[in-house]
C-alpha cells in the first residue's frame, strides 16, 4: 500500500462496468493492467504526494493492491469518473489540490500532471483545471473522444 500522504493527491476514477468496454481497468497491457499502468505514469509525478485508485469493484481493488497500490471503494451510482474522484476527495480533507487522473490514459506525461498541480498551487482563484490538448481532425469527429471549447482567453 502507497502509504505516502501530503496535500497534493491523485485519484484515478476506474470503473469496472463501463458501458463501451467492461472490465477496461483490468485489461491487460504487455502484461500489466490498464489500472497499473495509469498508477504507475500516475506515481512518477513529482508533484502527487498520494495517488490512490477510486473504484466501484473489489476486483479493481484487489489488483490494484496486488501491485502496491492503494484503492477505495466508491459508490456504484456514479455516472462519470468526476463523480467517483469527488466521493473518493472527501476521504482526503486535508487536501490542498486533488488531481483526476484519467485511468484510460496510461501513457499521460508525468510532466503533464505536475503542470495541473502547479497551475493550482500558483493560483488560489483557480478552483479547477483540466490538462487538455490539440484535437487531430480525425479526433473532432469522434464522438468516444472527449472535447472541451475554450476561448481564446484561456489557457
Amino acid at each position: 500500500m502507497n502509504t505516502k500522504r501530503g496535500k497534493i493527491i491523485g485519484i484515478i476514477p476506474a470503473r469496472h462496468d463501463s458501458v463501451r468496454l467492461p472490465g477496461k481497468p483490468l485489461i491487460e497491457i504487455a502484461g500489466k493492467t490498464l489500472v497499473q499502468r495509469s498508477w504507475e505514469q500516475a506515481m512518477q509525478a513529482r508533484l502527487l504526494d498520494t495517488v490512490v485508485v477510486a473504484t466501484d469493484d473489489e476486483r479493481i481493488v484487489k489488483a490494484v493492491e496486488s501491485f502496491g497500490g492503494e484503492a477505495m471503494m466508491t459508490s456504484g451510482e456514479h455516472q462519470t469518473g468526476t463523480d467517483r474522484v469527488a466521493e473518493a476527495a472527501r476521504h482526503f480533507p486535508e487536501a490542498e489540490v486533488i488531481v483526476n487522473v484519467q485511468g484510460d490514459q496510461p501513457l499521460v506525461p508525468p510532466e503533464a500532471i505536475d503542470a495541473v498541480v502547479r497551475v493550482m498551487k500558483n493560483d488560489a482563484g483557480i478552483e479547477i483545471s483540466n490538462l487538455v490538448a490539440r484535437a487531430s481532425k480525425q479526433d473532432a469527429g469522434n464522438s468516444s473522444i472527449v472535447k472541451i471549447v475554450q476561448n481564446k482567453e484561456a489557457s
